[in-house]
């Protein structure tokens, strides 16, 4: 399956293929050749350019159909220190800890 039009990909063709032992990131939208890691780098930080990066960072993962993988993975490794999954590093923290009370809560009350 060629990846060079991740956002053609439909989220069921993106399952086949992983099915098939695709890796998730090769279909995701950041893997696509005109997007510049760079915006994910950048996203998040207190400045204009920050901000511009934050908003196209957003508009790339909004159109990823692996976008659950990504936040799985992310999650999995506690790799919080870019922007991942439509997520800044302080929402993936902020994410994480929320995970972290309700797990723990569950495991009192079973």
């Amino acid at each position: 399956m060629s990846t060079a039009a991740n956002s053609e990909i439909s989220r069921p063709a993106a399952v086949q293929a992983m099915r098939e032992g695709v890796h998730w990131g090769s279909l995701a939208a950041c893997a696509e050749p005109e997007v510049s890691p760079e915006i994910f780098e950048l996203a998040g930080e207190k400045s204009k350019l920050g901000r511009e990066c934050l908003e196209l960072a957003r508009a790339v993962c909004g159109r990823c159909v692996v976008i659950e993988e990504c936040l799985a993975e992310t999650m999995a490794f506690k790799d919080f220190s870019l922007f991942r999954a439509g997520l800044t590093d302080v929402e993936l923290q902020t994410l994480a800890r929320r995970n972290a009370r309700k797990a723990a809560s569950n495991r009192r009350a079973g």
